[in-house]
């Protein structure tokens, strides 16, 4: 599945009709080598307007979630209201003992493309 590469802090604008994939790339950034994701939870908030709830987050099925390596996890964004902006967040939880919780997120704004 081909998805684009987003950094921490980064936008991307996505028609409402895209259904995208994006991929946090935790092994340039973030991660010593040996080190590896054992979890993660991908999160969606509306910044503008307030509350909207349009933009859908899927990190399950084939494709998506934590990746070979454990090292990125993938996300597929589908929806959104035109005009809107949201964050989307990844927090992982890595097998470093302790383990070390990690945040990152990128925006989408909703633009018609």
């Amino acid at each position: 599945m081909a998805s684009v590469t987003i950094y921490d802090g980064e936008v991307d604008r996505k028609d409402p009709a895209d259904v995208r994939v994006y991929t946090f790339d935790w092994d340039t950034e973030n991660l010593a080598t040996s080190v590896e994701i054992v979890s993660q939870v991908t999160t969606v908030a509306s910044i503008q307007p307030s509350g909207d709830t349009a933009l859908t987050v899927t990190t399950t099925g084939t494709g998506l979630g934590i990746q070979t390596g454990n090292r990125t996890v993938k996300c597929k964004l589908s929806g959104g209201t035109l005009g809107a902006l949201y964050r989307v967040t990844n927090t992982i939880t890595t097998n470093e003992t302790p383990a070390q919780i990690k945040e990152r997120s990128f925006y989408v704004r909703i633009e018609d493309r």
